[in-house]
């Protein structure tokens, strides 16, 4: 999946959350430092490539609930 991101997309990195949950606070995410082979990172890698990136970053998530379902928490991401 992440070979047919980067061929088929177009993209230049990819994140994967390997287990968390749409409800769960981002900063409880990928506890564990297990990434999967060929990503870029987890959810907290992500966290950091957006604090320090200086250029303009296109999110695309692909997952039934999404980036999340706390409201609240979606909001102050954005």
């Amino acid at each position: 999946m992440i070979d047919k991101l980067r061929s088929r997309s177009l993209v230049d990195k990819v994140f994967v959350s390997q287990s968390s949950l749409a409800n769960e606070s981002f900063s409880k995410r990928d506890i564990n430092d297990d990434v999967f082979e060929g990503a870029d990172g987890s959810t907290r890698d992500l966290l950091k490539f957006l604090n320090f990136s200086e250029m303009q970053v296109i999110l695309v998530i692909l997952d039934y609930a999404g980036l999340s379902t706390n409201v609240d928490e979606l909001k102050e991401f954005i």
